[in-house]
């Protein structure tokens, strides 16, 4: 798939949709669409790329609104939560939308019985530590994005 820009009646609608939790302005384009790493020069002129819009998404709702209408129209998705991973998991190779995550930070359900976690994907890992510690657990993993 090439990269394109997306069309106006796009933009309008998402931003008709997300309203201030939608953005497509050059300089929140630009910063969506990198991660903590950076890549050596020449890589990032294969690899890199340019979001056309971001929205933040809320709840599973909206996650699935704009997966399917995303679909529906061609135009690649690229998730991101805080972005802290630097392995250019959050770059929009491809263009399209950036989709935050991190409004969707919730943890539904700690189950100390199963030793199982249900949380959204915006969670941050110290929070999550946090709760799981006054339970007597814990993640046993330490992501070098932690603090």
């Amino acid at each position: 798939m090439a990269k394109s820009d997306l069309m106006p009646e796009v933009l309008s609608e998402l931003e008709e949709r997300f309203g201030e939790r939608f953005n497509a302005d050059p300089v929140e384009r630009y910063i969506y669409s990198r991660d903590m790493g950076e890549f050596p020069t020449i890589v990032g002129k294969i690899v890199g790329g340019l979001a056309q819009a971001v929205v933040q998404v809320e709840d599973t709702d909206e996650l699935l609104w704009i997966s399917g209408y995303a679909s529906s129209r061609g135009i690649p998705l690229t998730p991101r939560a805080a972005a802290t991973s630097g392995y250019g998991g959050a770059i929009p190779v491809m263009g399209g939308i950036v989709v935050d995550l991190t409004r969707m930070n919730r943890i539904i359900d700690i189950d100390a019985e199963e030793l199982s976690v249900i949380a959204e994907p915006g969670v941050v890992w110290w929070d999550l530590e946090k709760k799981l510690r006054a339970r007597g657990l814990a993640l046993r993993t330490y992501p070098s994005s932690a603090p």
